[in-house]
């Protein structure tokens, strides 16, 4: 483990349940914020994509064999 988050969870492991459960809810809705980002910035690249004409149609079977090429 990475001695930074070592000392983190050093440090909070010091801290009274309550205050505990409250790091771990604000940590998750953190990472799904953070998450919800990154979905956000891949779509918006992928519609980029879409607009400059870099994106290919086709059926699955079409993008089985161009993998296999």
């Amino acid at each position: 483990m990475n001695a930074a988050i070592d000392h983190v969870l050093d440090e909070v492991s010091k801290y009274s349940l309550g205050d505990k459960e409250l790091i771990v809810d604000i940590l998750k809705k953190r990472l799904v914020e953070e998450k919800r980002e990154m979905i956000y910035k891949d779509y918006r690249q992928a519609m980029k994509d879409y607009r400059d004409g870099k994106v290919k149609s086709g059926s699955a079977d079409d993008l089985f064999n161009a993998l296999n090429d």
